[in-house]
Order: structure tokens, then C-alpha cells, then sequence
């Protein structure tokens, strides 16, 4: 059996293999984008959505948390890398290797990782009166987790 040809199993399997692929990924997005056109149209469809007091405080929220958690990993993984590029101490290794957790844990570990420790009872809720916290939930939890794991991106 030889490959490359265009006659051999290998081309004749692609030649139906992938548009097949393409097939299964292409009918999922137009289904889900399909609705979008219906009625008075996709503009007027964004328009209205954009115009509903919800949508503007989910996304103001949204962009409020993105923010603050990237300010937030900014102004720790800056001086950060700065210390593992240009500084020799003690442990550096050891710094440099648990800066890079958060790529190896999933975000669902990550979120019960801080309730676990930073919720109602953990371990660590006093440590939030530090920071003039109240409690992991919300806003602030979710700026923390977030900052967590893009401080790695920061390095």
C-alpha cells in the first residue's frame, strides 16, 4: 500500500474524512448563529441587546473584573520578572518554578481552591481584612483567582 497518490487509500480516506470534519464543525456555529438573522435582522438583534440595562451591567462588571485583575497580576508580575531576570537570591529556582502553576492547574481547582482557603471558613479569611475584604464572593474573588492565573502571563 503506498501513500501520496492520488488514487491511495491514505488521499481517499482525507478526501472523505475531511469534509466530514468540516461538516460537523461547520452545522454546530451556523445552528447557534443561525437565530441571529431571524427577524428584524443581526444589527437590530445587537442593537436592541445592547440597549437592555442587564446586558450594559453584566458587561460593564465583566470589564471591571478583566481590569482589575490585570492591573492587579501587572503590578505583581512585573517586578517579579524583573527579580528572576536581573537578580540572584536564594530559591530562584524554586520562584521561577511555582510562578508556573497556575498553566498546570485547571480553573475549576483554582476557584475552589479559594473558596476552600479564602471562603466563609477557611483558613485564610482573616487574611482578607488585611486588604480591606470582606469576602472571597464576587467581585473581589473573582479579580483574585483571575490575577492568579494570569500572573504567570505577567512573568
Amino acid at each position: 500500500m503506498k501513500t501520496g497518490r492520488a488514487g491511495s487509500p491514505a488521499a481517499l480516506a482525507s478526501a472523505v474524512l475531511f469534509p466530514a470534519a468540516a461538516l460537523a464543525l461547520a452545522l454546530p456555529l451556523l445552528a447557534a448563529f443561525l437565530p441571529l438573522a431571524g427577524g428584524d435582522g443581526a444589527a437590530a438583534n445587537l442593537a436592541r441587546a445592547l440597549g437592555e440595562p442587564r446586558f450594559l451591567r453584566s458587561f460593564g462588571y465583566g470589564l471591571a473584573q478583566a481590569l482589575a485583575s490585570s492591573l492587579l497580576a501587572l503590578a505583581t508580575g512585573l517586578p517579579g520578572a524583573y527579580l528572576l531576570a536581573r537578580r540572584r537570591f536564594p530559591g530562584k529556582r524554586i520562584l521561577s518554578a511555582l510562578s508556573a502553576i497556575p498553566f498546570c492547574v485547571p480553573p475549576l481547582i483554582v476557584a475552589m481552591g479559594f473558596a476552600l482557603y479564602y471562603g466563609n471558613q477557611g483558613w485564610l479569611k482573616g487574611v482578607l481584612g488585611w486588604f480591606g475584604l470582606q469576602t472571597i464572593y464576587g467581585l473581589p474573588g473573582m479579580v483574585l483567582s483571575m490575577t492568579f492565573s494570569s500572573f504567570p502571563h505577567a512573568v
